[in-house]
C-alpha cells in the first residue's frame, strides 16, 4: 500500500515510523515461521532416527552413529530448556522379560506400543537386551508392532496365536495391550497362565480386578509428579530455563498371570 506523502513527495515522520514498524513485524513473522519449521524438522528427524533404531541398525557402528546423532540433536537450543521426567522404561522391560526367563520361558513374544513413542522404543530395547543376555535368539515373528490400546493387544495376540510356533509367554508393552491379549488367548480356548503367561507395564487399577489379576511393572506416578513439580518450581524460583532429564525407577508387581515352567520349552 502506498505511503501517504507530503506535498513535496517525501514521507512524513509518522509514515516512516509506521513503515519501519511494518517491516519489523514482517521480519518477526518470518523468524517465527523459520523457527517453527526448524523445530518441526528436528522433531521429525528425531522420530525417524528412533524408528530406525527400533527396526535395528545393520551394524554396531551404524547403531552407535544413530545414538550420537540423536544425542547431538537433543543438545540443540530447542531442547535445552526442557524438564523431562520418565519412568525407567528400559529397565522395566528388561526386568519383565528376565522375570519370564527366570520362570523358565524361552519362547517369549513382545507386543509393542506405538513405535514412534519413546516409551515403546525403550521397552523393546529392554526386551531384546534381556533375551540377548540369556542367549535366547530374538525371533522377528515373536515381535508384533502394535499400539497402546486394548483392541490392538487383542488383534496382536490373535496374530501370535495364528502361527505354528506359538510363544509360552508374552511381554505386553502396557497393561491395556495385556488385557486385550488375555481376551484373545481365552477366546482361543487357552488358559492364562497355564498355557500362556503374560506380563504388562504401568500397573493401572484394572490390573487387580481382571481374571486372572495381571502381573505387571509398576510406574511410580506420584514420584514422577513430585519430581516434575519440584523441577518446575526450582526453574521458576531460579528464573532460568535449564535442561533436566529424570528417570524414575519401576517395580515388578507379581499377581496371577505368570507361572514357572518345569523345564525350558
Amino acid at each position: 500500500k502506498p505511503q501517504k506523502k507530503q506535498k513535496n513527495g517525501e514521507m512524513t515522520e509518522d509514515d516512516k515510523a509506521r513503515e519501519e514498524e511494518n517491516i519489523q513485524r514482517e521480519a518477526e513473522k518470518q523468524q517465527n515461521s523459520t523457527t517453527q519449521i526448524k523445530i518441526k524438522r528436528k522433531e521429525e528427524r528425531l522420530e525417524a532416527l528412533r524408528r530406525l533404531k527400533f527396526l535395528g541398525a545393520s551394524s554396531i557402528k551404524e547403531y552407535n552413529e544413530l545414538e550420537r546423532e540423536i544425542a547431538e540433536l537433543k543438545k540443540d537450543d530447542d531442547y535445552s530448556k526442557c524438564i523431562i521426567v520418565n519412568a525407567d522404561n528400559f529397565k522395566g522391560a528388561y526386568n519383565a522379560t528376565k522375570y519370564l526367563i527366570d520362570c523358565n520361558h524361552r519362547k517369549i513374544a513382545h507386543i509393542t506400543g506405538d513405535i514412534e513413542k519413546f516409551s515403546a522404543i525403550e521397552r523393546i530395547k529392554g526386551y531384546k537386551k534381556a533375551l540377548e543376555d540369556a542367549n535366547i535368539p530374538i525371533k522377528d515373528n515373536f515381535i508384533v508392532k502394535s499400539k497402546f490400546l486394548e483392541e490392538s493387544g487383542y488383534e496382536s495376540a490373535k496374530e501370535l496365536l495364528s502361527n505354528d510356533d506359538k510363544p509360552t509367554a508374552i511381554f505386553a508393552s502396557n497393561d491395556k495391550i495385556a488385557i486385550g491379549a488375555i481376551k484373545a488367548i481365552q477366546e482361543a480356548g487357552l488358559r492364562v497362565p497355564q498355557d500362556i503367561c503374560i506380563i504388562g507395564f504401568d500397573d493401572i487399577e484394572e490390573c487387580k480386578y481382571i481374571n486372572p489379576p495381571l502381573t505387571t511393572i509398576k510406574m511410580d506416578l506420584e514420584k514422577m509428579a513430585e519430581v516434575s513439580t519440584d523441577a518446575i518450581i526450582t526453574s521458576i524460583e531460579g528464573e532460568e530455563n535449564v535442561y533436566t532429564d529424570y528417570t524414575i525407577g519401576v517395580d515388578l508387581i507379581e499377581r496371577k498371570t505368570c507361572i514357572e515352567l518345569k523345564k525350558y520349552l
